[in-house]
């Protein structure tokens, strides 16, 4: 069973917290009414009209984009979205009408089909679906990028293994080579040459693969490594 992503759903709940007053200023401002005395009532009318934009804009994230857009029918994205928008502006209409007016301005009437009307929740439906796409394909992009690094760290990963690889068995072959000769002639730089194999070793097993090396510690196996090389 999938487990829930508990923080994915934090930010959806974030975003839809913020959107609420944001909308009913801009309720407010394309009313003409003053902002001060009407946003209690726009913040209210909102949330009473949330239910119908949730339902509204994820029916379109999780079924009308991924079904259609993936696939390149464009035909059948723009009707099926053509309808969500009626279908979703006549839910709009009817819940304001039957259901906050009612509570909040029972003496007041409103005509469902007014085109005005018709033509403000439409434009509300648009914003609200602007935003959600807006924020999930910056999402996206920021997932993308992240991505995209990932894969270059790992393809650098993937040549540094590969040149190690490549270079170790000949640098250790050529360097064992060269002590056994050392040994040979009964030489005084064979313990130091021994030494400095260790340390070498020893850093390319465990200390190179930290994330952050010190330019010091680095520079102290390049002096190790050219005098070994120094050594044939």
């Amino acid at each position: 069973m999938k487990r829930l992503d508990w923080a994915r759903i934090g930010l959806h709940f974030i975003f839809w917290l913020v959107y609420l007053p944001i909308n009913a200023v801009l309720s407010c401002i394309l009313r003409g009414a003053h902002i001060e005395d009407e946003f209690r009532m726009a913040l209210i009318g909102e949330a009473f009209s949330l239910p119908v934009k949730l339902i509204f804009t994820y029916f379109v994230f999780y079924y009308i984009i991924p079904l259609y857009l993936e696939r390149s029918k464009i035909w059948q994205l723009t009707g099926l979205l053509l309808l969500a928008f009626i279908a979703a502006t006549l839910l709009y209409r009817i819940e304001i009408a039957w259901v906050f007016f009612p509570i909040f301005a029972p003496g007041l009437k409103i005509d469902i089909f007014s085109f005005k009307g018709l033509l403000l929740t439409l434009f509300d439906l648009f914003i609200t679906l602007a935003a959600a796409v807006t924020v999930k394909m910056l999402r996206m992009h920021y997932k993308s990028l992240e991505f995209e690094q990932q894969l270059i760290r790992e393809k650098l990963q993937s040549e540094l293994n590969f040149l190690r690889a490549q270079t170790n068995p000949h640098f250790l072959f050529n360097t064992l080579n060269n002590l056994y000769v050392l040994a040979r002639k009964k030489s005084e730089q064979t313990p130091e040459a021994i030494m400095m194999l260790s340390k070498i070793m020893r850093f390319v097993i465990y200390e190179c693969r930290a994330p952050r090396i010190s330019l010091g510690e680095e520079a102290r196996v390049i002096q190790d490594f050219i005098e070994l090389e120094k050594l044939r």
